[in-house]
């Protein structure tokens, strides 16, 4: 069987956008649990024993120093490998955590995940690190469904605003006016009138516009009913194959300008929730999607799927279907 996303992945393969070097997942034998703290004192104190995986208990995602985003916090624990007695492994593994008491992550498959780490909140390297409250940075994260981003994109949220189109009944109408696709950026003809009114959201977002609570797509495959479901219909697909590279933004200093630091992409597909009585199908069709470096300040509407966007894309929202395109710088 040939999927449609397939010349995409063949793609994503041939760039190495998404493998990850395959370290081998640790045994018990082999692996401490230990608090972030403690871990970071064996680490500048030169104790750490190489080869030795340590299981951090505490991790949890938080973002500084981006008015735009923040952490959700929902738990798992990480586990990285001693390089060295005073170097870690930034290859790692994320695990599911006893702190994870409401099942947050229990369909999802921590195995499989890969992430890359660093113990340090180091802002001249990741711009959302926190050096008041973090316990490290995470700044890749892959998935089960082959996602993959710059940051840890099951916590990482992003606001999106309230827009209104002055066009809306015109034929430049743009189909956006009320939904919630704004950010704070260059945008042309929407507008946000009340920037009060905004949600925040996951890189790949349902949105329950009854309850207002946003969900996260990639968590898994989400499926239609045997009444609903057809062999020619790619929306149907879940959130699978998306690949986002870092952006690197400047960081201004008193004596000079550092370009080398990541900053998180704020990138989003917004869905409403599907309802097959409806005939919505919002939430479905996320799939092949790929994002070179520099790509920043997008938002989607709802089935987005196979779209290319060579490096430096930024300012752009898309409304029903961009389906199969290519983007240059």
């Amino acid at each position: 069987m040939k999927y449609i996303y397939d010349p995409i992945l063949k793609r994503m393969r041939a760039k190495d956008d998404y493998n990850m070097p395959d370290t081998p997942m640790p045994t018990t034998d082999f692996c401490i649990s230990v608090e972030y703290a403690h871990l970071k004192e064996l680490r500048d104190a030169g104790k750490l024993v190489p080869g030795l995986w340590h299981r951090i208990i505490d991790y949890t995602t938080t973002v500084a120093n981006d008015s735009e985003a923040r952490s959700a916090e929902h738990p798992f624990d990480v586990l990285v490998m001693a390089l060295t007695n005073s170097q870690l492994l930034e290859e790692g593994y994320a695990i599911n955590s006893t702190r994870d008491t409401d099942g947050y992550f229990a369909d999802a498959k921590l195995a499989a995940w890969k992430i890359s780490y660093c113990l340090d909140n180091d802002t001249d390297r990741f711009m959302w690190a926190d050096t008041e409250n973090g316990t490290g940075v995470i700044y890749r994260m892959a998935d089960e469904w082959y996602n993959c981003a710059p940051y840890d994109f099951k916590n990482i949220q992003f606001k999106r605003y309230k827009v209104t189109d002055p066009n809306e009944g015109y034929e430049q109408d743009s189909g956006l006016n009320g939904l919630y696709m704004g950010y704070r950026g260059s945008m042309q003809t929407l507008e946000i009138e009340n920037e009060e009114d905004y949600i925040y959201c996951y890189t790949f977002n349902s949105y329950n516009e009854e309850t207002g609570v946003s969900e996260d797509a990639s968590l898994g495959q989400q499926t239609f009913s045997t009444e609903h479901q057809s062999a020619d219909n790619y929306n149907q697909r879940g959130c699978l194959y998306n690949v986002i590279q870092p952006y690197h933004a400047p960081l201004e200093t008193d004596e000079t300008v550092n370009f080398n630091v990541q900053a998180l992409n704020n990138i989003c597909w917004v869905y409403r929730n599907y309802s097959p009585e409806e005939d919505k199908q919002d939430a479905y069709g996320i799939f092949g999607n790929i994002f070179e470096s520099g790509c920043y300040n997008m938002t989607f509407q709802s089935n987005a799927h196979n779209d290319y966007f060579h490096a430096d894309c930024r300012n752009i929202i898309a409304g029903y279907k961009l389906n199969n395109c290519t983007f240059g710088q």
